[in-house]
């Protein structure tokens, strides 16, 4: 892409974080701000309160929901605790490797 638009690649890895034309600034950052300023701009603090009720609230439903799952599932399938347990270390492990895994693979 760098040779279709006629631009040469940098020669260090530092170059590549400095400005092209300002002596090493860091400019590439220049006009981003903070997501928390945006959002406070942008949204009155009404609104932003309701999101945040609203977050919680979902949470605190998700929580239940889940809870009341788990034990219709156990009750049905009439598995013990101890081995639905056992599953989700399991699982829980598993997962967090593979996400460090595919991180690393993707880096």
């Amino acid at each position: 892409l760098l040779a279709m638009n006629g631009a040469s690649s940098p020669s260090s890895p530092k170059q590549t974080l400095r400005s092209r034309g300002q002596g090493g600034r860091g400019s590439f950052l220049e006009g981003i701000r903070p997501h928390s300023i945006v959002i406070s701009e942008n949204y009155p603090p009404k609104f932003l309160q309701g999101l945040t009720v609203a977050g919680v609230g979902a949470s605190i439903l998700s929580t239940v929901f889940s809870l009341f799952y788990v034990d219709v599932f156990l009750r049905v399938y009439e598995i013990p605790l101890t081995t639905y347990a056992t599953g989700s270390m399991i699982n829980g492990i598993v997962s967090t490797a593979n996400d460090v895994m595919g991180a690393w693979l993707v880096d």
